[in-house]
Parts: structure tokens; sequence; C-alpha cells
């Protein structure tokens, strides 16, 4: 039987009223609060606190604990994707990487159009002068 994933147990959402959802064993408990823990080292006073979670708590309360764990987790890796990825993807001359406006195309004597990217001779005929 496959175990229990977090986001099945629990909305990964800011809550507003009290989560509620199907009946889940002790068994799948522990499962889920295992999900929503992957990828953090634990000593063993840390394993016997999440014993202790999983025998005490209602599954409500669970809920709630596993919904914060899984919103913590999608948090650190949106401000880790923040930091990595301008680094690993730089932005072009014409882009900025700090969300300024790129410069505005100047503007050409020759009959009053415009020069710069987005501005092509397809664009010169009836109705644009």
């Amino acid at each position: 039987m496959p175990s229990m994933k977090a986001c099945h147990f629990a909305p990964v959402a800011p809550l507003h009223v009290q989560p509620v959802g199907p009946y889940a064993t002790p068994g799948d408990c522990a499962d889920v609060l295992a999900d929503a823990l992957r990828g953090v080292a634990l000593g063993g006073y840390d394993e016997l606190i999440c014993v202790w979670l999983v025998q005490r708590l209602d599954l409500s309360t669970l809920r709630v604990l596993v919904s914060l764990l899984e919103r913590v987790r999608q948090a650190g890796n949106r401000e880790a994707a923040a930091t990595v990825l301008p680094d690993r993807h730089p932005q072009p001359p014409n882009r900025h990487a700090d969300g300024g406006a790129a410069p505005l195309p100047r503007r050409n004597d020759r009959h009053g159009r415009y020069d710069g990217p987005g501005f092509t001779a397809g664009n010169s005929g009836p109705g644009f002068s």
C-alpha cells in the first residue's frame, strides 16, 4: 500500500477555517508527517516528538501543521529560485534584471517615425503615420 502524501492530506494554502478530510489511520498520519518533513535531518528527540504529534493531535490540527510545513517548503523554494535563477539566466542587454523599463526608442527626424525594436517598416502603412 503506498504511503499517503502531505499534499493529499491537507490543503497547501492559507487556511481560514478548520480543515476537514477523510479519516486517516495513525500509520497514514505518520506517513504524512514524514512526507511533510522530507529532506529534513531528524535527531532522536525530533523523531520522538513526531511520534507524539501523531499520537496526540486530532486530524484537523495535524492537517494544519502539515499545511504549514508544506507552505514553508514552497516559500523556501520560491526564495531559493529567486536568488539562484537570475544568476543562471542573465538578461539580454535590452532587458533589465531589476525590473526597470528598457530605454525608450529614440525619435528619428525622418518623417516623424521612431527607430528601435518593435518599430519596423511594416508599421508604416495606412493608419500608421
